[in-house]
């Protein structure tokens, strides 16, 4: 009987040891879980090991935090977008801004996801996210977050032909910018800008000061890509088409993977080599992820026309216009239809019919 008492006052011990080491995990995990969860979907979104993320993302939501399914679903629909499931990604994100119940929540997840709007070509709705959500106080709070998300919209502002308030707007938030990839990234989107508009010498210098490790590997491919576009803009053709195929080597998300199709082909364009050049902008123009595409769909209309294949440009120009209405691109693309539709014999009703099915 003595022996049955120990042994049972022993277990009731090791039951008791055990419950306290269960209850200071859950301890534990209710503090730092959140944190813990959040660094790793971090690490395997931004790495493309995307089967990863989706298993972090499912542990994310056991986390005993108020803010955990809000997190988890952040990491969805940025992996969507990602993944250009363009569609599920913008109904995630209206989902989420309708279901918060206070505007400082609104302002925190429009401003985190402002780019699902950038990558779907809903530029305005980017552009006037701070108006609308109520940005003003994201400045004091975040401004990590604050910055980057207006470096968001300020390649909305490029989309859509406003360069002048784009490069503004990088230049009105870079005093106060302290993160890696805010620093950096704002740095890469400058002199984007800037070559595209033809200003290779002044791209060069900002480019300069960019330090990509930040950037890596998540957005390796874009700073190939700015890299290239600078060197483009000089004229020097064989070092931008070997940026930008190391840019290709590096891709991680599906919109990277279009742009450096379409980058290709213009290098390819530029060199001479108008057949490769048209290769490689149809792989961009067949790829799964259509957003942003206004650009290289006029540059490929044009190719077309250059080749005097009047048929493959009109619908290279029509494609742009239902992928990408809002890019100031596609306003040349509908101004190079309608011109292409007048100049071609035929009925009244098959112009109508063709400008219907834009």
């Amino acid at each position: 009987m003595l022996v049955a008492a120990i042994d049972l006052e022993q277990a009731s011990w090791v039951f008791a040891g055990v419950c306290a080491l269960v209850v200071l995990a859950f301890m534990v995990w209710a503090q730092k879980g959140l944190a813990w969860s959040d660094v790793l979907c971090k690490r395997y979104l931004y790495s493309g090991r995307r089967v990863a993320c989706r298993r972090a993302i499912a542990a994310l939501r056991f986390a005993p935090h108020p803010l955990a399914p809000l997190l988890a679903d952040r990491f969805l629909i940025r992996l969507a977008s990602d993944e250009a499931c363009t569609v599920s990604a913008l109904a995630g994100l209206d989902r989420l801004i309708a279901q918060s119940t206070a505007p400082q929540t609104s302002a925190i997840i429009s401003a985190s996801l402002v780019d699902i709007w950038v990558n779907a070509g809903h530029y305005r709705a980017a552009i006037f996210a701070p108006r609308q959500y109520r940005w003003r106080g994201l400045g004091a709070s975040s401004w990590e977050l604050y910055s980057v998300a207006h470096i968001n919209r300020a390649e909305a502002l490029h989309n859509v032909g406003r360069n002048d308030l784009a490069l503004r707007l990088l230049a009105r938030i870079r005093s106060r910018n302290t993160s890696g990839v805010g620093v950096n990234g704002s740095i890469a989107l400058e002199a984007w800008i800037l070559a595209d508009m033809g200003r290779a010498r002044e791209a060069r210098e900002v480019f300069e000061r960019i330090d990509p490790r930040p950037l890596t590997p998540y957005y390796a491919a874009e700073v190939h890509f700015t890299r290239a576009l600078i060197e483009l803009a000089s004229g020097e053709y064989e070092v931008a088409l070997a940026e930008a195929s190391s840019g290709m080597a590096n891709v991680v998300r599906a919109s990277s993977e279009r742009n450096g199709w379409f980058l290709l082909g213009r290098i390819e364009a530029l060199r001479g080599n108008l057949e490769p050049a048209l290769a490689l902008y149809e792989r961009g123009r067949s790829h799964r992820y259509r957003g942003q595409s206004g650009r290289g769909l006029l540059e490929l209309g044009q190719l077309y026309e250059r080749s005097a294949q009047p048929d493959a440009a009109r619908a290279a120009y029509a494609q742009a216009i239902r992928e990408d209405p809002e890019n100031a691109a596609t306003a040349r693309c509908r101004v190079a239809l309608d011109e292409s539709l007048e100049s071609v014999p035929q009925s009244e009703a098959d112009v109508a019919a063709c400008r219907a099915a834009q």
